[in-house]
């Protein structure tokens, strides 16, 4: 059990903070060292509170909790930040940290990542650009486009809204197809993403040459880590596919590390006579990421 929070602003070095400070830093001590259920039940506590300093400092303190745990109390911190959502806080990068909450939860809790999506979505809300975009649903207007953040601005758009799964595809290919900029490909991949949560299929016969040529490792381009995000998404999501993604996750990834925890999550997922696969690939590449250790003599 952490100190009370009286005794933690009496401490010599929190003497010179005025108090809202002393409060904000409480809540982050928290994050570190309380135990799961007593520092999820307080970050709740915070996240309703009527000052807005203590719903940041309990944003902030989730983002260390979920990467302590790998886990959060979903149905009791989830709704509140999904209403926080649609504050109207003087606070210009309040939202901001709500997202990164939620990207953080996303990412480290695989069983919540369509949940928060579609919630965003609902709420109007892009999840890479943490902003409210433009409604799209014309498919006629991608041709009518006159610059980069146009075409990212619909291309995000249209996957969140449109109606048809079919148009919505057809948008992302047509965009990877001209690969005409790097940020232009990530919004497509992006947007595949997107179509995976809201649809729950994807034609991954489509999509897999685009997944093949642009999941190269590269210093200066970006776009492999959003095809490794969507192959993760497909594993999810559409259990049809799982053992394919996961397959071709292992063929792709640069992170052997990364990829054996997730298949090893998604291995706790499956049926038994899927299991048995799914441990042949993680074994393969946990083989792989001890070469790797040796070969440039990591320790992990």
């Amino acid at each position: 059990m952490v100190m009370s929070e009286e005794e933690f602003k009496k401490r010599p070095n929190m003497a010179k903070y005025p108090e809202e400070e002393k409060i904000f830093f409480y809540i982050i001590e928290i994050g570190h060292y309380e135990n799961y259920d007593d520092a999820m039940d307080y970050m709740a506590k915070n996240l309703k509170a009527s000052e807005e300093f203590r719903q940041i400092a309990a944003s902030q303190a989730l983002q260390i909790l979920v990467h302590r745990f790998y886990n959060i109390k979903d149905e009791l911190i989830l709704p509140l930040l999904f209403k926080h959502l649609k504050s109207d806080s003087k606070y210009k990068y309040f939202l901001s940290e709500i997202m990164n909450t939620l990207g953080d939860i996303a990412h480290l809790v695989p069983r919540l990542r369509r949940k928060i999506y579609l919630t965003c979505f609902n709420n109007d809300i892009d999840f890479v650009t943490y902003k409210k975009l433009k409604k799209f649903t014309d498919k006629n207007l991608l041709y009518s486009l006159n610059n980069e953040e146009e075409k990212i601005e619909f291309i995000l758009s249209f996957c969140q809204n449109s109606s048809s799964y079919q148009e919505a595809l057809e948008v992302c290919l047509y965009f990877l197809r001209k690969n005409e900029s790097e940020k232009i490909n990530i919004a497509a991949f992006q947007g595949l993403t997107y179509i995976v949560f809201r649809f729950r299929k994807i034609n991954f016969k489509a999509i897999l040459p685009f997944i093949g040529r642009f999941s190269r490792y590269s210093t200066e381009r970006c776009e492999w880590i959003y095809t490794e995000s969507l192959l993760e998404d497909i594993a999810i999501v559409i259990p049809k596919l799982r053992i394919k993604a996961i397959t071709f996750l292992k063929k792709y990834s640069y992170s052997h590390l990364r990829t054996s925890s997730f298949i090893n999550y998604i291995i706790t997922k499956n049926k038994p006579k899927d299991q048995i696969k799914l441990e042949k690939i993680l074994k393969l590449n946990v083989n792989n990421l001890k070469k790797v250790k040796l070969k440039y003599n990591l320790n992990f």
